[in-house]
């Protein structure tokens, strides 16, 4: 018996191991699959025009308005530096991962809960919970977002890993442009708007616990280290600010941001210059997917070969025209020259929710060039402080559009529309002030040959 038994033991680990082989073999693809289906659930959850919107028609303060798009730059901010703190605690990304998807889990279930009553609460209760609900997920999925490369190179080896990453980045990529098409249908179907908000909130929540699931099937049972460095000094930090370049980088991005303040705002704006219909709103999310998937499909190759300020350029131009072309169509659509030729308001109103796309197009822009810019302006060893020191300024400034919805109390939202477009001129003229590096990498940026000719150039 006892042979038999000792067989039996042999057999079984063996059956165990063949499991676990086969597991780690879909690894990758639920790696994929997590950064496609967390891009959808973002897609669908976009904060400056769907949650704005959802507050606005919900009968909620400017501030409500405000607090989604707060939430989404803050918390992404503040996350590498959240995770620098943490590698006193612990120095495992997998520990980390977990307890911020349960929290995410948490939030979305809440959110859920709240679109499946939506008929039964109160338009106060039901905002309470969809922003509290917002911002929990907002700050776990930041943390997920900054330990998910270390979860990839500690579960892979490293040419499956760069195919993970690679391919992640293909399919968020698309899964946004669907997330796009998703709202467009949903808003145009003619239901009541209470019923489309319900749809498009239970579709992110199923989206996210799905990539929740997958995140947690690309464990393969290596153990995953963090790969951040502590979290840089204040002299280090304080160091990076004495550069003359870096402060004409911070000069340019606390612009750029001021313009980007009343970003929540400019789908109110629609509603109330322009008489905006609800169908319209899937439209206008559309637009910002599809903006975003061009700006992500072509800046990388085009910008390759031309200098580290060039998308931060184009992301204040985009701005800029987004913001003029904002204001301009209510005008334009009173004017004789458009009742001469059309008899109600409605190509005003797609044009209204295609000009969308330029704030895709320049959120595209303006990310692809800050780690860039930043290696080639600081010296060896002084990139972290210098990251740092942007995550910081950036989190503050983040604060922006409760700020504008303070101020929309003593000044109307059209004038700060305009004071917003003077800060995106601003920051256009900043930007031709940018250090212009001697450097000109000939791989599309953010490759891997990029990031190492840039990091080789410092």
């Amino acid at each position: 018996m006892a042979p038999r038994h000792s067989g039996g033991r042999v057999i079984l680990r063996s059956k165990t191991s063949r499991r676990r082989r086969g597991d780690s073999r879909f690894a990758p693809l639920s790696a994929t699959l997590t950064s496609a289906l967390q891009a959808l659930a973002g897609g669908l959850l976009q904060p400056t025009v769907i949650l704005a919107s959802i507050a606005f028609l919900f009968g909620g303060s400017a501030y409500q308005v405000a607090a989604f798009t707060t939430a989404a730059v803050v918390a992404w901010a503040l996350a590498p530096l959240a995770m620098s703190l943490m590698q006193g605690a612990t120095s495992r990304t997998d520990i980390i991962v977990f307890a911020a998807s349960m929290a995410s889990v948490i939030a979305v279930l809440t959110i859920g809960l709240a679109a499946f009553r939506i008929d039964h609460l109160s338009t106060e209760r039901f905002l309470e919970l969809l922003i509290g609900g917002f911002v929990v997920n907002q700050v776990a999925l930041a943390l997920v977002g900054q330990a998910k490369s270390s979860l990839v190179a500690g579960s892979f080896p490293g040419n499956v890993a760069q195919r993970v990453f690679r391919n992640s980045r293909i399919l968020a990529t698309g899964a946004a442009l669907v997330a796009g098409l998703v709202g467009w249908s949903v808003f145009d179907s003619g239901l009541p708007f209470q019923q489309s908000v319900r749809q498009i909130l239970l579709l992110a929540v199923l989206a996210i616990l799905a990539a929740t699931w997958f995140l947690f099937q690309q464990q393969t049972g290596r153990p995953s280290p963090l790969r951040f460095v502590h979290a840089p000094s204040m002299p280090q930090i304080l160091g990076s600010v004495r550069v003359p370049a870096f402060r004409r980088f911070l000069s340019y991005k606390v612009l750029l941001a001021a313009a980007a303040a009343v970003d929540p705002f400019l789908i109110v704006f629609g509603f109330q210059a322009l008489g905006l219909e609800v169908s319209y709103l899937g439209l206008a999310l559309f637009s910002v997917a599809a903006g975003h998937v061009v700006g992500a499909v072509v800046w990388p190759r085009w910008m390759a070969g031309r200098g580290p300020r060039v998308p931060f350029q184009l992301a204040a131009l985009f701005r800029l025209a987004l913001l003029l072309w904002i204001v301009a169509v209510p005008g334009i659509a009173s004017s004789s020259l458009y009742t001469d030729r059309f008899d109600d308001g409605t190509a005003a109103m797609r044009g209204f929710a295609v000009g969308f796309a330029l704030l895709g197009l320049a959120s595209s822009a303006g990310g692809a060039g800050n780690q860039r810019y930043l290696m080639a302006i600081t010296r060896t060893g002084a990139l972290p402080g210098a990251t740092m020191a942007s995550n910081l300024v950036m989190a503050i400034v983040g604060f922006g559009p409760l700020v504008v919805a303070r101020l929309l109390d003593d000044v109307s939202l059209e004038r700060m529309l305009w004071g917003a477009a003077v800060c995106a001129g601003l920051a256009l003229i900043a930007s031709g002030l940018l250090v212009e590096s001697s450097v000109r990498v000939k791989s599309p940026v953010g490759s891997w040959r990029a990031t190492r000719q840039a990091t080789n150039s410092v």
